[in-house]
């Protein structure tokens, strides 16, 4: 949370918003206008609103309001981050395989696409490596496919943690 002396004057205020708003990444940060005496404009809060801030405070609130609207603004900061967050975690679904915890196809399509076009260009090469697990239909009808999916699950850990590849690199689940 962030409060902000509306008395350094709009230009640096607005600066000093646009920094932080640039600078928070992934977490929302609250900003609160503090306006310590009367003598600001009338269209100044909708100024400092429209520039990013969260709320504006007005010289001569009492105590209770000033918490209150500092408490709205960390509810909003919390949900924000929370829904971030959330947000974060259907990305990193809609690109793994839960079953491995590797790629999945749609992630490895954008990113085969992504070096196709630098090979194209002369910037990288490509190499594939593909992994067949032989008769792995025989695990999941001799045992059962909660067997099987522990099986995938420890190979797919395997190749993770194995160091063979690289943060550029995409080791991914292709098949079904």
């Amino acid at each position: 949370l962030v409060m902000i002396n509306v008395g350094l004057g709009l230009e640096r205020t607005k600066s000093l918003c646009e920094h932080i708003r640039e600078k928070e990444g992934k977490r929302h940060t609250g900003i609160i206008f503090l306006a310590l005496s009367q003598d600001i404009a009338e269209s100044a809060p909708v100024e400092f609103l429209e520039i990013g801030a969260d709320d504006v405070i007005r010289a001569g609130c009492s105590e209770r309001e000033i918490l209150a609207r500092t408490n709205a603004v960390l509810r909003l900061k919390a949900m924000t981050d929370e829904l971030r967050s959330a947000n974060h975690k259907l990305h990193e679904l809609s690109f793994r395989d839960e079953l491995t915890g590797l790629d999945n196809m749609r992630a490895f399509n954008a990113k085969y696409a992504r070096v196709i076009k630098k090979c194209q260009k002369g910037q990288a090469g490509l190499g594939v490596i593909m992994i067949d697990i032989d008769h792995f239909k025989q695990v999941n009808d001799t045992t059962n496919h909660l067997m099987g999916s522990h099986v995938l699950g420890e190979i797919g850990s395997l190749i993770r943690k194995s160091g063979v590849f690289s943060s550029a690199d995409c080791a991914a689940r292709f098949g079904g």
